[in-house]
């Protein structure tokens, strides 16, 4: 008689369950069942995982121990099947509104895999954007209407223009930066690694502004020859509009300008199918 395999993984959901968040990471669901569960976040991965050595569980096996099904939380987590690792979900991941979890009976972080241009709560009016890696760096915007504004603006660049919306919100931080640096009474944009929340909210609403002039006018690159400064002048007037007597010389934009067309004119070879259109530009 064949003695009967040793069954493997969980057999039975955990004594505490939580419900899993639209666009929550694996990696913050695992904290928080952890978390409820009074364990080790080391020991559930390695329950989860079946090895020591591993930060990402088996999806059938998360779903045993959660208590809810599995088509359930492959459509609410980010990284649970493939792609997004676990470095990835740490670099990508911002926590969502502590007052909306709050409603939701949710009194620690709930880490989530959120847009770029998804930086405002509106509905308690808070921001939520890079660089806010804590519930501590949300900040109330009762009092600031233009960095409101410069959200709705944001995310309506990012409808209007899909994929183009990150790398002109890029380019005009390039830009912005290289305007403060000639003198120019603008706020710089530094990396989003090393500004703080409140340094990047004075400068937000000209960021967001900049890129979206950006966005707007990179169409009509590909239709104008490139010899011709008409575009260049339609650009910088458009700017001056937006930023009077504070935008520098326009060697910046036609820098910008000369990348834009390389990129559009770009051979399709196998590096760029594989980088996209704008990657380098």
């Amino acid at each position: 008689m064949n003695p009967r395999p040793w069954p493997q993984g969980p057999q039975h959901a955990l004594p505490r369950r939580v419900w899993p968040v639209q666009t929550e990471t694996v990696h913050s669901y695992t904290m928080r069942l952890a978390h409820a569960n009074h364990l080790p976040l080391k020991v559930l991965h390695t329950y989860l995982s079946g090895t020591a050595v591993s930060n990402q569980p088996r999806p059938e096996w998360l779903a045993a121990a959660g208590g809810y099904p599995l088509d359930l939380l492959e459509i609410r987590l980010k990284g649970l099947t493939r792609g997004h690792g676990f470095a990835e979900q740490l670099r990508r991941s911002r926590p969502g509104c502590r007052l909306c979890m709050a409603r939701r009976g949710i009194y620690e972080p709930v880490y989530c895999w959120l847009p770029e241009h998804r930086t405002v709560c509106f509905r308690h009016r808070r921001w939520i954007g890079a660089p806010a890696h804590r519930w501590g760096d949300q900040r109330p915007l009762e009092h600031r209407p233009p960095v409101l504004t410069a959200a709705r603006r944001h995310a309506r660049m990012a409808y209007q223009h899909k994929d183009f919306a990150p790398f002109a919100m890029r380019d005009a931080r390039r830009i912005l930066n290289c305007w403060w640096r000639e003198g120019c009474t603008v706020t710089p944009v530094l990396s989003l690694r090393e500004i703080t929340v409140e340094e990047y909210l004075d400068a937000y609403s000209d960021h967001v502004a900049l890129a979206v002039i950006l966005a707007d006018y990179r169409p009509h690159i590909a239709t104008t020859h490139p010899h011709s400064g008409q575009l260049l002048d339609a650009l910088h007037r458009r700017i001056e509009t937006d930023f009077p007597d504070r935008c520098g010389s326009t060697g910046a934009l036609d820098q910008w300008i000369c990348d834009q067309r390389l990129a559009m004119h770009r051979p399709a070879g196998t590096i760029t199918r594989l980088l996209g259109p704008h990657r380098g530009s």
